[in-house]
This record gives structure tokens, sequence and C-alpha cells, in this order.
């Protein structure tokens, strides 16, 4: 079922006995790409800046599931990355054909486990829910109660990749399949004062199909009648690829467009990502980095809009408890 508009009522914080902006922070996808995202909850820690709600989709659910258990960053980075070296993804007994996904659903349920052990949603310091697609009917769904790691994995399950999950009766995908960061629903559910996100992008499909459509109909390049069949299906081969990889973009560009507008963020904090690849793990260290930078560079807006809600909060005769 779609996410349900009834919002969840949250305390606003108060600080220095002054009355704080209720903070909903949602977190996007896009597999090692989305690693940077670590840099931001850094950041918020290490500002002390509270979050009240706090919502993931894909790579995005297992950060926003860290930040919100309270587990240490680092911790977390170190057990994926040795998880990852010890348990080779492409190991052959990890493969799973012949079935619904590339890949068997333990390779990720372990990794999940490493560093989620048997928490739940209900044990988490700051309220937290994570996004998937139900296959079936077509729409989102949140998860917020149970065990992290099965609704986690659901979220994380790329089609094709990763087995699908089924969890309360539907089959669950990727979150981001449908909205790479979860705004909307934050902004139906968060009863949230302020509401910031953060996302990537990356425009190597649209770079790549330019590249193959040059020297498909453009480049005058002399060679052989054998090299130039070869170097032709070779480069219409590559151009199949960029077809499709581009086709879907648009459709989620256009779909995230649309969502971004409904659901109006305070702050988005963008992440250009090109030179990962989306599955390299290896750049963690400095994709994290490059997180806290955005973060940096986002800070002082941010704090521009804590502060402005705080005076409006805390005016005289202002009830902001209620």
């Amino acid at each position: 079922m779609p996410p349900k508009k009834t919002k969840t009522k949250l305390e606003r914080p108060v600080i220095n006995g002054k009355i704080y902006p209720r903070i909903g922070f949602a977190i996007g996808s896009g597999a090692a790409k989305a690693v940077c995202q670590f840099g931001i909850i850094k950041k918020l820690r290490e500002h002390n800046i509270p979050i009240s709600y706090v919502m993931g989709s894909s790579m995005g659910a297992i950060i926003a599931g860290v930040y919100a258990s309270g587990i240490d960053v680092d911790k977390a980075l170190e057990k994926a990355i040795r998880y990852a070296e010890l348990s080779n993804i492409n190991n052959l007994t990890n493969f799973n054909l012949l079935h619904e996904s590339i890949y068997k659903k333990e390779y990720t349920d372990q990794m999940l486990k490493e560093i989620f052990f048997d928490l739940r949603f209900e044990d988490c310091n700051v309220p937290l829910a994570v996004t998937a697609v139900d296959l079936e009917s077509g729409e989102t769904v949140l998860l917020n109660k149970g065990p992290l790691v099965p609704s986690i994995r659901a979220s994380t399950s790329i089609p094709g990749v990763f087995a699908p999950v089924l969890l309360n009766e539907k089959y669950l995908v990727d979150g981001g399949l449908l909205e790479d960061c979860p705004i909307s629903p934050l902004r139906q559910i968060g009863d949230c004062d302020i509401l910031i996100g953060s996302t990537i992008y990356d425009n190597r499909n649209r770079q790549f199909l330019s590249g193959y459509l040059y020297k498909k109909f453009y480049a005058k390049v002399k060679k052989g009648f054998f090299n130039g069949k070869i170097a032709s299906i070779k480069n219409d081969l590559s151009l199949l690829g960029s077809i499709i990889g581009r086709s879907l973009d648009i459709l989620r560009e256009q779909l995230w467009e649309y969502k971004l507008k409904e659901a109006k963020p305070d702050l988005m904090m963008n992440f250009n990502t090109e030179k990962v690849e989306l599955f390299d793990f290896k750049k963690t260290n400095d994709l994290v980095k490059l997180g806290e930078t955005v973060f940096e560079q986002n800070y002082d807006k941010l704090m521009q809009l804590i502060e402005s809600k705080q005076k409006e909060l805390n005016a005289p005769g202002k009830n902001a408890k209620l």
C-alpha cells in the first residue's frame, strides 16, 4: 500500500532551554556511489545537529539504519569492507543462476547482519523508516517495524541482481526504483519542521550515448573492411547498452523531478559521483570525504534554516510543543 498520510507525531527537542525544530532527513540510493552520504551523518553528529526522523532507500536505507541505531560510522564501514573482502561477491558460491536473481540472498543477509546484528526498528534512538517497492502493486511500501535486516535487505534488492524479499505478504525490491531519495514519503509522514535530503547524480550514460552516436554517424575514420565491421559492431553493442541505460535514466529523472516538486524539501545535498562504478566499494574513504565536503558546503544554509525556524518556534506566546 502507499505511504499513509497520517503524520507520525514527533516531539520537538529542547536544547539549552530552547525548542529546536524537528529535522527530517531522507537519504538516497546509488549502491557504492551512495556511500558518500555516510559523510553527512558523520558531520551531523560532529556538529551536534539532531535529526528527528530519518528515512532511506536502497544504500540510503543502510546509512539511515546506521544513523538511527547510533552505530559508529567508521566501525560499520570497516565491517562492511572486511566482509566484502573476505566474501568476494564474484565468488562462484555467491551466484544464484537459474533463480530470480544473479546473487544469492545470503550474501546481503550476512553483510547486513555484520552491521546490524539483531537490532529492530523499535531499538533505534531516532525514528527510522526505509522504503521498498511492491512488485505486484507497483507502489512504495514503508517499512518501520520489526528486525532491521530483512527490511533493509528488501530496500537494497536491486531487481535482477539481488533476490526480492517476501515480507508482510509483499514481494519487495529496491526502494530507489520509484524514488531515488524518499523525500515525498518523509514529507507525508514525518511531521518535520525542516526537510532535508541527499541524492546522487551521474551523467555518464548521457555522455557515453553522445560518444557512441558521434562514432556511428559523424566520425570519418578510414579502416579496412574487416576491422571497420568489427569496430562498427562493437560500437553498436555499446550504443545498445547506452540506449537502455539512458532510457531508464530519463524515466527516473522525470519521476524524480515530479517527486521533488511535490515534496518541496528545504535543502537537497547533491553528489556528482561519475568517477565511481556502481559496485566500486574500494573508494569508500574518498566517498566519505566527499560527503563531508558537500555537507560543509551546505552547512551555512542548513544553519540558517534551523535558526530561522528556531526563532519562530521560540517567539513569545508560541506554544511550539503542541
